[in-house]
């Protein structure tokens, strides 16, 4: 019996809809722990590209930036005169306002949390080991969808933090990122960030990743969606 179940989940070359869906739930959960347990690691590479990137798409705004663990710290020149306006957790001291002129004693500084953008990585391996295809083009999928995830990661600590700087902070704090850089302050450029944040926080994340695995395995997917069977023509359809 376990015999037949071990052949069902892992090694039947075809699939329907069921039993696709229960060898993707097979290993959803492990895949999230292994996922969380290793975050610091394969978050990694993306928060160095961050790091490299952002205070690129955001000229005179950041500091400088930290990696801690699977967070991105963002250092920005954004200021106040005592930690209290500052939201707790997100004040720091800067150490050179004695000796550079510095206008503000504390500078405001945002913790992100890269997971919330990475979640993908684990359900897009799960789809890809739960599809009947070879090592090899199990170990492409995996590696393209690292590539993109990590992309994903980047585009939505960016949006964030451009969106939190401009539209979500009080209203001294934006009005000091719109001084430092006044692109911000044109319109269009708003809609652009507000739209930037929505798709990297509600939609990149996981329609991205499963949009990859669909169009590395588009067999798979019309076998999944017409069964066994070729998919129908349209012209015998339309007949």
């Amino acid at each position: 019996m376990f015999k037949a179940c071990y052949t069902t989940l892992f090694k039947q070359a075809t699939l329907s809809p069921r039993l696709f869906v229960l060898r993707t739930l097979f290993w959803l959960p492990l895949l999230f722990i292994i996922w969380y347990l290793l975050s610091s690691w394969l978050i990694h590479p993306a928060l160095e590209l961050a790091k490299l990137l952002i205070p690129l798409g955001l000229p005179n705004l950041i500091e400088s930036l930290a990696i801690q663990q699977h967070y991105l710290i963002i250092n920005t020149y954004l200021g106040a005169e005592i930690q209290a306006e500052l939201p707790q957790g997100f004040a720091r001291f800067t150490a050179n306002f004695f000796t550079n002129g510095q206008h503000y004693p504390f500078l405001l500084s945002i913790p992100l949390d890269s997971l919330k953008y990475a979640y993908g990585l684990p359900v897009l391996t799960a789809l890809v080991l739960a599809t009947p295809t070879s090592i090899r083009k199990k170990l492409l999928s995996f590696g393209l969808g690292f590539v993109l995830v990590s992309l994903i990661v980047v585009w939505g600590l960016y949006f964030n933090t451009a969106n939190f700087l401009a539209l979500d902070f009080k209203t001294t704090f934006t009005d000091q990122a719109k001084t430092l850089w006044p692109l911000l302050n044109e319109t269009w450029m708003q809609a652009c960030i507000a739209l930037g944040y929505r798709l990297g926080f509600l939609i990149f994340p996981v329609v991205l990743p499963i949009a990859l695995w669909a169009q590395l395995n588009p067999a798979i997917l019309s076998q999944l969606i017409y069964g066994s069977n070729p998919k129908p023509n349209p012209s015998s359809l339309a007949k």
